[in-house]
């Protein structure tokens, strides 16, 4: 027998698509692999404003959706606000995350995206009894920066370190110097005092933006970091 059936995914969930997603993948039914794969081109936006980290995390995963990537990257980086406030941004898989960061377009400040990262990178701790707290910093001890510098080796390279301020450098980089390699720390530091010094631990990657935000919002949106990470529960 053949059974034949209309599915309307307009009348779904982000988090019920992907899900449908998974299974229709390891299936291979490909019917309606072509069915949701039309249907995720056509709904990027509200695929994003629903569940931007699981979307974005399938998208990435199967092979499928190799076309659509860069346009639902484009989403993010034109709205990063879209995930970054997303209530689980901080289960957003590492490979992912570095491919945002990659990114020339992505419209957040440098220090606020450093921010952002730090949060993440907290909360990916894997003792979970022991979260880092951005807001405590001052009580880390070296344990804390050596774990949180494990986590961030990878998303280094990717941070456009030198559009960040002298102000931010001091009061939002500095307070984490023992999770920074070491000449990178010396070269933000000599330029921040010197722009003509001569680097040698980077390549100064090219500007991500070129509209300013507010100072005022730069403050509002590292505040808004540092509650968030404060407030998060332990994962059980």
């Amino acid at each position: 027998f053949i059974y034949k059936a209309d599915l309307d995914l307009k009348k779904h969930k982000a988090s019920d698509i992907c899900s449908l997603i998974k299974a229709s993948d390891e299936l291979s039914i490909d019917v309606l692999n072509e069915h949701i794969l039309e249907f995720v081109s056509q709904n990027a936006n509200r695929l994003i404003n629903e569940d931007p980290v699981q979307i974005l995390q399938i998208i990435f995963q199967l092979d499928i959706f190799s076309n659509l990537r860069n346009t639902f990257l484009q989403i993010i980086c034109d709205n990063p606000e879209k995930l970054v406030n997303f209530e689980n941004f901080y289960t957003l898989d590492k490979y992912t995350l570095i491919q945002l960061l990659k990114r020339d377009d992505l419209k957040m400040e440098e220090v606020i995206i450093w921010y952002n990262l730090l949060d993440w990178a907290c909360y990916n701790v894997r003792d979970e009894q022991e979260k880092l707290d951005l807001k405590e910093v001052e009580k880390w001890e070296s344990g804390d920066f050596a774990t949180l510098k494990d986590i961030l080796k990878d998303f280094i390279p990717h941070i456009r370190w030198f559009q960040i301020s002298g102000k931010d450098f001091w009061y939002n980089v500095k307070p984490f110097k023992e999770a920074l390699p070491e000449e990178l720390y010396d070269d933000l530091l000599g330029y921040n005092i010197d722009k003509s010094v001569e680097l040698k631990s980077f390549v100064i990657l090219p500007q991500r933006n070129k509209n300013k935000i507010p100072a005022k919002l730069i403050i509002f949106f590292i505040s808004h970091a540092k509650n968030r990470m404060s407030k998060k529960a332990p994962i059980t």
